[in-house]
């Protein structure tokens, strides 16, 4: 059997059977890293040759053989305020919106998305008041194979006044990882949050009314003679 893409091989494996009935199922493992697959679409090519010899009994190769394909997803992410800013300055709490776009799922199927803010000098989880790392999970539906879905977190601002975040994003299905996209040095994934700067306080000085001179104010009780 040759996983890959078309005229393109990426792994081979064989499996040894002794049938015992006229129908049977046989397996065949790959063991791929699909690491650097990710949105590519794989297909499974298979040969059947009697033990100890190179003569094909049959096979069966095609491409658009949706059975015999894997897709392989990929994400990307892009990490901003609600209103889209990389930079951003809060009062109190700030709300982050991880906008993740998929390539390569399958159409009318469920998965979860889980995000997780990074501190970008530490490469540690941001913690809460709580002590416990600041993540939030949406589940969605998809429509299409390739399409977008948000993860949305708000964030007291003196937990991560100062820093620069990394939002760290994993598709999963069924509770398994299914592809991560977790890198500190993505600029889009990324919001440098600003320390609030205090407004300095006015200073007031009393101006004399209009019209009006120091010349013109008589001290009370005080009389002036005529010749």
């Amino acid at each position: 059997s040759t996983l890959g893409q078309s005229n393109d091989p990426i792994a081979t494996a064989s499996t040894k059977f002794t049938a015992e009935d006229a129908h049977e199922s046989v397996e065949v493992v790959f063991d791929v890293d699909t690491t650097e697959l990710a949105g590519k679409s794989l297909v499974c090519y298979e040969t059947l040759k009697t033990d100890g010899s190179d003569e094909i009994i049959v096979s069966h190769e095609d491409p658009q053989d949706e059975s015999q394909t894997m897709h392989v997803p990929s994400i990307s992410t892009t990490l901003t305020d609600q209103n889209g800013m990389h930079q951003v300055t809060g009062e109190s709490t700030v709300l982050l919106v991880d906008k993740v776009s998929y390539q390569n799922l399958m159409p009318h199927s469920t998965y979860q998305l889980e995000g997780t803010l990074m501190d970008k000098q530490t490469n540690r989880p941001i913690k809460g008041a709580d002590g416990t790392d600041i993540h939030e999970s949406v589940v969605f539906t998809t429509q299409d194979a390739d399409g977008t879905a948000e993860v949305k977190i708000e964030v007291p601002i003196d937990l991560v006044a100062g820093k620069d975040i990394v939002a760290f994003e994993r598709l999963c299905k069924n509770d398994i990882v299914l592809v991560a996209h977790e890198n500190l040095k993505d600029v889009a994934q990324t919001v440098s949050i600003r320390r609030p700067t205090s407004t300095p306080e006015a200073k007031y000085t009393s101006t004399p009314k209009s019209g009006t001179t120091k010349n013109d104010t008589k001290k009370s009780g005080s009389t002036t003679s005529e010749p």
